[in-house]
């Protein structure tokens, strides 16, 4: 049923440390390893609470435009295609569409290409 896939309780932990680079020139990068655990006690489950703790490393390099128009850049996002099982926080605001589009961690690897342009 659907009771037994919302959480009753969780408690989540996680650790980035973010490494970055930035060249005069305007280039840039970015590694991030972020550690994760999670405890999720879930309506209806008996026993001891479900856990999972696992890392995700996420890479960026970029370039910013010349006279400040805009930053160029690629990421990766879950470099290693690590799996895991994570209650995001969405299920406790089911109104905020914005959760829904950008969950905190992806599980799988995932590219973004983006131009931020300012004028």
């Amino acid at each position: 049923t659907l009771d037994t896939l919302v959480p009753k309780k969780s408690e989540t932990e996680f650790l980035p440390i973010t490494l970055s680079y930035f060249h005069p020139a305007g280039g840039f990068g970015r590694l991030v390893g972020t550690c994760v655990s999670q405890e999720v006690q879930r309506v209806g489950q008996p026993g001891d609470p479900e856990q999972d703790g696992f890392v995700l490393v996420d890479a960026a390099a970029g370039y910013r435009l010349p006279k400040r128009m805009g930053v160029l850049s690629a990421e990766i996002r879950n470099v290693f295609d690590q799996d895991f099982d994570f209650v995001d926080e969405s299920n406790r605001f089911p109104g905020d569409i914005r959760r829904q589009f950008s969950p905190l961690f992806l599980p799988q690897r995932t590219y973004v290409l983006r131009l931020t342009m300012s004028f």
